[in-house]
């Protein structure tokens, strides 16, 4: 059986990108989550965007899909977003983080974000 999930690119005017951590941990990633039943992949990024961070995405652009064994993973990126980061479910702190900081040296992006995140330079989305 396969799982999907959605993630899904935040960026702000500086740059920086939205991640989300845990309370209890130094590792961050970025929003997103498994798709709900029925759900299609863009409707569950946005979804997961506004559950985790409060940010209400207006537009999204699909940017690819990375196949993990059985585990799909869809990235998109926000085109048009509004709203100020806040911590909306227990425990998930959403946070900015600058380019240099998730790929820099010590990244604490964690393994399974890792294989999505290694995508986003060859996109040529960013600005470094």
């Amino acid at each position: 059986m396969t799982l999907e999930a959605a993630v899904i690119v935040i960026r702000d005017f500086y740059g920086r990108i939205l991640t989300v951590t845990r309370r209890n941990s130094d590792l961050f990633g970025l929003p997103g989550g498994k798709l709900d039943a029925g759900e299609l992949p863009e409707e569950a990024a946005i979804r997961e965007a506004k559950e985790e961070t409060g940010i209400e995405v207006r537009t999204a652009s699909f940017m690819f899909s990375k196949t993990d064994g059985e585990f799909i993973t869809h990235c998109y990126h926000a085109d048009t977003w509004r709203g100020t980061p806040c911590e909306m479910e227990p425990g998930i702190v959403p946070d900015w983080k600058y380019p240099t900081e998730i790929y820099g040296p010590g990244s604490a992006f964690p393994e399974y974000n890792q294989s999505v995140v290694s995508q986003l330079p060859k996109l040529n989305l960013f600005p470094w």
